[in-house]
C-alpha cells in the first residue's frame, strides 16, 4: 500500500518529531534534493529578553540555511502559523512548518516538522 499527502496543493515530503539531546541542542537536517544539490538546515535556539518571539533566517555560504528560533521557550509549543521558504529546488519551493515544545523544567525540546514541496 502507498500513501501520498498533501496539503493546499504542496506535497507532504517529510514530517516528524524528533526530541533534541537536551535544551541547547541544535537540530540539523542534511537535504539531498539531487545529486548535484545538496543542503544543511541548521535550527538554533537563543532568547533575547528585548525581542518578540521570531525566527531568523540566514542563508551561510558553502549550502547553509541557518534559522534562528528566538523565545522559543513554552511548553504548550511555538512555531509557524503559514510554511517557511526554504528553498528552491527543481523550479517547485521546499517550505518548512515547525513547532517547537519545552520539556519538563527548560530540559529539553521536542520538535514536530513538515517539509513541502510545490506540486
Amino acid at each position: 500500500m502507498k500513501f501520498e499527502f498533501s496539503t493546499n496543493n504542496q506535497q507532504v515530503v517529510q514530517s516528524g518529531s524528533v526530541i533534541l539531546y537536551d535544551y541547547n541542542s541544535d537540530w540539523v537536517v542534511d537535504v539531498e534534493a539531487s545529486d548535484k544539490f545538496k543542503f544543511r538546515i541548521i535550527v538554533k535556539f537563543e532568547f533575547d529578553a528585548n525581542e518578540k518571539q521570531h525566527i531568523k533566517r540566514k542563508v551561510i555560504k558553502d549550502n547553509k540555511v541557518e534559522l534562528v528560533c528566538v523565545n522559543f521557550g513554552n511548553t504548550l509549543g511555538s512555531g509557524t502559523v503559514l510554511p517557511m521558504e526554504i528553498a528552491t529546488i527543481q523550479g517547485k519551493k521546499l517550505n518548512l512548518h515547525l513547532w517547537v515544545y519545552v520539556l519538563g523544567d527548560n530540559e529539553g525540546r521536542r520538535l514536530e516538522y513538515t517539509f513541502l514541496l510545490e506540486e
